[in-house]
């Protein structure tokens, strides 16, 4: 089951990371107006964290996973 919103928030990660599977921590603390810090915070929580996948020793959030998060009630 689709979660309400999660098109429109896919939408707006598409328009600012096109062609773009997965983004940078500090990416995703530029569009979502967030301090790296709190990213990364979000990242380690234990309940709801952020979705990332590890590239060697890089972090990276996918696109449709953290669209998917975004619209789960914090």
């Amino acid at each position: 089951m689709e979660l309400q919103g999660y098109r429109e928030s896919l939408e707006v990660l598409r328009l600012q990371f096109p062609d773009r599977v997965a983004i940078t921590v500090e990416e995703c603390a530029k569009a979502m107006d967030l301090n790296v810090k709190t990213v990364y915070g979000k990242i380690h929580e234990v309940k709801n964290p952020i979705p990332t996948i590890r590239v060697g020793r890089k972090i990276m959030i996918p696109v449709a996973r953290l669209a998917r998060w975004m619209c789960v009630k914090q």
